[in-house]
């Protein structure tokens, strides 16, 4: 990988802290429920739930919650798990609180405005939640400390992946898994790769103008934007090495990965375009899922999402 030096390193830090706590702000005012940073988007989350058949056929454990769940009730120890990245930790929060008694979780984020509503809620609600203020780039962990690892779409904004993974090798305990939640795996900087790119814009060409409403700029697009969003940030600065990392550094249990397209033109750009009370629009979203499946399975696109089961070589 090209090293950043540290003038830009800085400078990449200073604009994610600024812009998540942007996002956090306007999207959280109080504790009494910690917020996502951005909203679901019902089209993504219906061709999720078109996929669900494949998605249970590769990996039966991908309810990451649930199999959490249940190895808590069948172990007698306090479960004990670290979430890199975590965001808001929305997610862990939920999870805790459906079995305070055997989780104890740590949230590590670089960022405190982000963590600053975690903590109340923990403290309000009296669970075992601790909040860490860390560059996880710099993630120093304890041996054999955690029953879990996880990383929820964060990995894609870390640049020392080869220090991470080791780092995550040695806090897991000797059975401990680390569990990969929505990672970005596609090309660096979201940009997309070029077969990609021209499928999407032939899909483009014969959707009705309602449907390429950028949501981001206000505006028709004709042609899928393509920007590097890794020039100023850290968003997707190694995606393209986190499976192959992820498959050297650990052994799989399990894993999938999908979504050659899907993201593209069914995310917070175009996805709220779509209305599922409408058969046009579930039959588009229904279309783009089959395309989805076809150029994956036939190898003809890469995919850009993994969710998995690991463990130690």
């Amino acid at each position: 990988m090209n090293k950043i030096n540290d003038d830009d390193y800085a400078k990449k830090i200073e604009a994610e802290a600024s812009h998540f706590s942007k996002v956090a702000a306007e999207s959280q005012t109080n504790s009494d429920k910690v917020q996502r940073f951005s909203p679901k988007v019902q089209a993504f989350d219906e061709a999720m739930n078109l996929y669900r058949n494949i998605f249970y056929e590769k990996m039966p454990h991908m309810a990451l919650d649930n199999y959490i769940l249940d190895y808590a009730l069948e172990n007698s120890n306090i479960i004990k798990i670290i979430s890199l990245g975590c965001g808001t930790g929305d997610w862990e929060l939920e999870l805790v609180e459906k079995n305070p008694q055997k989780i104890h979780m740590n949230l590590v984020e670089i960022n405190d405005d982000i963590l600053k509503y975690a903590r109340e809620y923990a403290k309000k609600h009296n669970l075992s939640v601790k909040t860490i203020v860390q560059d996880v780039n710099k993630l120093n962990l304890e041996k054999e400390q955690y029953d879990f690892i996880v990383v929820r779409s964060s990995l894609h904004h870390f640049v020392e992946l080869e220090h991470i993974f080791t780092e995550i090798n040695m806090g897991l305990k000797s059975d401990g898994k680390f569990l990969v939640m929505g990672e970005v795996i596609g090309r660096n900087g979201q940009l997309l790769y070029d077969e990609t790119r021209d499928i999407v814009e032939k899909i483009m060409t014969v959707l009705p103008e309602k449907f390429r409403f950028n949501h981001n700029t206000g505006k028709i697009d004709k042609k899928f934007p393509q920007i590097d969003y890794a020039k100023d940030s850290f968003e997707a600065i190694r995606s393209e090495d986190i499976y192959r990392l992820i498959l050297e550094y650990f052994d799989s249990i399990e894993y999938i990965t999908f979504d050659a397209i899907i993201s593209y033109l069914l995310d917070f750009r175009y996805g709220p375009n779509y209305d599922l009370d409408n058969n046009l629009d579930k039959s588009i979203i229904q279309f783009i899922v089959q395309m989805d499946m076809y150029y994956l399975q036939n190898r003809i696109l890469k995919p850009t999402s993994l969710f998995g089961i690991f463990v130690k070589k």
